[in-house]
C-alpha cells in the first residue's frame, strides 16, 4: 500500500521576482553547484549564461565570446562542479523560438568556453533542452531536444535523444522512439540504481509519453499504467526525489489541445514508474502555455534542528 503524502512545511513562502522583465529575456534553464547551492548558473534564451554567487541576488555574465545567446539548458557535473554543460537553442515549442548551434562545455565554472559539438557537423539538436550527466560515469552523457527537419542534412538537425560515452566528443542518435523526427523533453538518472533512466517523448503518435532504461540507455520500456493515453502526451517534464528515488512526478501537455498548450495532468509514481496516479485535480484546469512553462521539481525536504 502507498504511503499517505506527508503533509507540508508548516511556513509560508516569500516569492520575489528577480528578472528578466522583457520580453526576450525568458529564462530556460537553471543549474546550480552541488555542494554550494548559494552558486547558480541561469540560461536565457536569447541572453546567453549568467552565474550568482549569492544565492540569486547578485548576477554577472559568464557568456560574453560565444558565437550565441541562445541558451536551451545547462548541467553541472556532480563529480566535478568546474564542468558545466550548455546545450543553446531553445526547446520551447514555437515556430519562432531560437535556435542554437550546438553544445558547449566549460572546464572553469563557466569562465571559458569550447563548443563541444556542434549541430552542424555533429548532428546534435539545433534546440537542446535537457542534458542529464550519468552520476556514477561522468562520461556518459544524455541530451534531448527538438529540431524540425525530418532528416539531418546540411545543418539541419532532427530532434531526439543522443548519447555520448567519451564526456561529449561523440554521440549516437537512440532510435527506439522514431527513426524520422521526434522530440525528447526531459531526462532523468537515477540517483542511487546505475542504469536506471527516465525520459519523455513526442513523437506524433503511442510512442509518445514517459519511458525507463535500467541498463543505461541500451534497452527501454514504456511506462503505461495509471496514464492516460500515451497518445495524448505532449511535452513532459520528470522530477525524481532524491531523499525517495522510487518516487517521481511527471507533468504533461495534453497533446490533443489546440497547440499543445494545455495541461494533461501532474502524476506521481511511488515505485519506479511501474504505477502512476494522477493528483492534479481540478488545480490546472486553466493552467495554458505548456509549450513554454513546463518544469516540475521535488524538493528535498527541510531539515529542522
Amino acid at each position: 500500500m502507498e504511503k499517505a503524502l506527508a503533509p507540508p512545511p508548516n511556513f509560508t513562502a516569500k516569492w520575489e521576482c528577480v528578472g528578466p522583465t522583457n520580453i526576450g529575456g525568458r529564462l530556460t534553464c537553471l543549474a546550480y553547484h552541488p555542494k554550494y547551492p548559494e552558486r547558480i548558473w541561469a540560461g536565457a534564451a536569447g541572453g546567453g549564461v549568467w552565474q550568482s554567487k549569492d544565492g540569486g541576488q547578485n548576477w554577472a555574465s559568464c557568456w560574453n565570446d560565444q558565437d550565441i545567446l541562445n541558451i536551451g539548458s545547462l548541467a553541472v557535473d556532480p563529480r566535478n562542479a568546474d564542468t558545466i554543460y550548455c546545450g543553446t537553442g531553445e526547446a520551447n515549442l514555437s515556430l519562432d523560438s531560437y535556435p542554437g548551434v550546438g553544445l558547449y562545455s566549460t572546464k572553469d565554472a563557466g569562465r571559458t568556453w569550447q563548443l563541444l559539438a556542434s549541430s552542424e557537423r555533429s548532428g546534435v539538436p539545433s534546440g537542446i533542452g535537457v542534458i542529464a550527466i550519468d552520476p556514477f560515469d561522468s562520461k556518459h552523457l544524455l541530451i534531448g531536444g527538438v529540431g524540425y527537419a525530418e532528416v539531418s542534412f546540411a545543418g539541419k538537425s532532427v530532434g531526439g535523444i543522443y548519447a555520448s560515452f567519451d564526456s561529449g566528443v561523440s554521440w549516437e542518435r537512440k532510435t527506439f522512439i522514431s527513426t524520422e523526427n521526434y522530440w525528447c523533453h526531459s531526462i532523468v538518472f537515477h540517483p542511487t540504481r546505475r542504469g536506471t533512466i527516465y525520459a519523455t517523448f513526442t513523437e506524433q503518435g503511442s510512442r509518445s509519453g514517459i519511458w525507463r532504461s535500467t541498463d543505461g540507455g541500451k534497452k527501454w520500456q514504456q511506462l503505461k499504467k495509471g496514464l492516460p493515453d500515451t497518445a495524448l502526451f505532449g511535452r513532459t517534464s520528470l522530477a525524481i526525489s532524491r531523499s525517495r528515488p522510487e518516487v517521481l512526478y511527471a507533468l504533461a501537455a495534453d497533446e490533443s489541445s489546440e497547440s499543445s498548450d494545455l495541461v494533461l495532468g501532474v502524476f506521481r509514481s511511488a515505485n519506479g514508474g511501474d504505477t502512476w496516479k494522477p493528483i492534479h485535480r481540478k488545480h490546472f484546469a486553466k493552467e495554458g502555455q505548456l509549450s513554454y512553462g513546463n518544469t516540475i521539481v521535488s524538493i528535498p525536504p527541510i531539515q529542522t534542528t
